[in-house]
Order: C-alpha cells, then sequence, then structure tokens
C-alpha cells in the first residue's frame, strides 16, 4: 500500500471544501432541475431553427 505525499501535513487551500456552498448547491442545484434547463435550452434552439429555415 502505497503512503500518500500529504499524509501527516496540513491540507492546502485548494483541497478545502466550502461547506456553505456545498450545501447551498445541494439544495438549489439538483440534477432534475440542470436537465430540465438543458432540455429548455435544446427546445427552445430547435424552435429557434424551425422559425428560421
Amino acid at each position: 500500500m502505497n503512503v500518500s505525499p500529504l499524509a501527516g501535513k496540513p491540507a492546502e487551500e485548494s483541497m478545502l471544501v466550502n461547506i456553505p456552498r456545498l450545501v447551498s448547491a445541494y439544495y438549489t442545484e439538483t440534477p432534475v432541475r440542470r436537465l430540465l434547463e438543458e432540455a429548455q435550452a435544446i427546445v427552445s434552439a430547435a424552435l429557434a431553427d424551425q422559425a428560421g429555415g
């Protein structure tokens, strides 16, 4: 088993997690919301193509 070179050292700033942001994202950035936004963008683009062509 290999030992990480980071073992026993304090975590670097870039490795830390912003807990308030993580919790906020959990409640506001759900996969379903993202999927709906992507679906809306696809439909909008398809309708724009239809109207233009």
